[in-house]
C-alpha cells in the first residue's frame, strides 16, 4: 500500500512539476495573443471612428446654412457636384472658381488667382485678395477692418473680418474693375 501511495505521490508531483513548467510559456503566449488582439481591435475602432467622423462631416455639411448673429462670422456649407470637377483637399481656389464661374481648373491653386482679372493696387470691396496659400473676396469693411468671404476657412465657406497681412495680390475680377 505504501508503494502504491508513494507511486501516486511521485506521479502527482511529476505531473505538477511538468504542468507548471509548461504553463508559463503558454500563459505568456496567450497574453501575447490577447495583447495582439486588443491592438488589432483598437486599430479597427480608431479607423471606424475616423470613418464615421468623415462621413458625419460630409453628411452634415451638405446644404446646411448657419445664419450668424450680428457681429459673428457667417458660415455656410454648400455641396457642389459637377462631373469631373471634384473638390480638392485645399479647396479655397476651387470655391472661388465656382463662385465666379471660372472653368480653368488651374485656378484651384490659390496663388494662381494673383494673375486673374486686373490689378486693384490695394484692397477694396469687391476685389479678390490672394495670399500664398489662400484666396478670398473682400465683401465689406474699410481700411484695416476688411470682411473677406472665402472657401476652406476652417473647412467651411466663411465671411468674416480678416487681416490682409501677407497678401500677395489684390485683383479686380474680370469685368468688375471699379477704379
Amino acid at each position: 500500500m505504501t508503494r502504491s501511495l508513494s507511486a501516486v505521490v511521485i506521479v502527482c508531483v511529476s505531473a505538477l512539476a511538468y504542468s507548471t513548467a509548461d504553463a508559463r510559456p503558454l500563459h505568456h503566449a496567450g497574453y501575447q495573443r490577447h495583447a495582439s488582439h486588443h491592438r488589432h481591435v483598437s486599430h479597427h475602432r480608431l479607423h471606424h471612428r475616423q470613418t464615421v467622423r468623415y462621413h458625419h462631416r460630409a453628411r452634415t455639411s451638405r446644404a446646411r446654412v448657419r445664419h450668424a448673429n450680428p457681429g459673428h462670422a457667417s458660415v455656410s456649407h454648400v455641396r457642389h457636384r459637377v462631373a469631373g470637377d471634384a473638390r480638392p483637399a485645399a479647396w479655397c481656389g476651387w470655391w472661388m472658381r465656382r463662385h465666379l464661374g471660372v472653368a480653368d481648373r488651374s485656378f484651384n491653386l490659390a496663388r494662381r488667382w494673383a494673375s486673374y482679372g486686373t490689378s486693384a493696387h490695394g484692397p477694396a470691396i469687391g476685389t479678390i485678395v490672394v495670399w500664398r496659400h489662400h484666396v478670398g473676396i473682400i465683401t465689406g469693411g474699410s481700411a484695416g477692418r476688411w470682411i473677406v468671404k472665402s472657401g476652406n476657412d476652417s473647412r467651411a465657406v466663411r465671411e468674416r473680418q480678416r487681416s490682409l497681412a501677407g497678401a500677395i495680390a489684390f485683383r479686380w475680377p474680370n469685368g468688375l474693375a471699379m477704379r
